[in-house]
């Protein structure tokens, strides 16, 4: 067994499959957004909030992938509420 598979699914453009998708990523960096906001607001400026941005970002590009690889549970973000 080899990665083939995988490095073809993980190194390819995933366009959104739908309006529920696009939604989605907008959404999602939108919260990710407030969160880093607030953190700057109230965190002094020190390695650990620059470590955190940093982080926030990572989870960000790392959620958007794993919607982007194999979808949606839901038709629509909205359906969560």
């Amino acid at each position: 067994m080899d990665y083939t598979e995988a490095i073809e699914i993980n190194f390819k453009y995933h366009a959104p499959r739908n309006e529920g998708e696009k939604a989605f990523y907008e959404e999602y960096r939108e919260q990710a957004r407030e969160m880093a906001l607030f953190l700057n607001r109230m965190a002094r400026f020190q390695p650990e909030t620059t470590l955190a941005l940093r982080k926030l970002e990572e989870a960000v590009m790392w959620g958007n992938a794993s919607v982007a690889r194999h979808g949606l549970l839901l038709d629509h973000p909205g359906d969560m509420k």
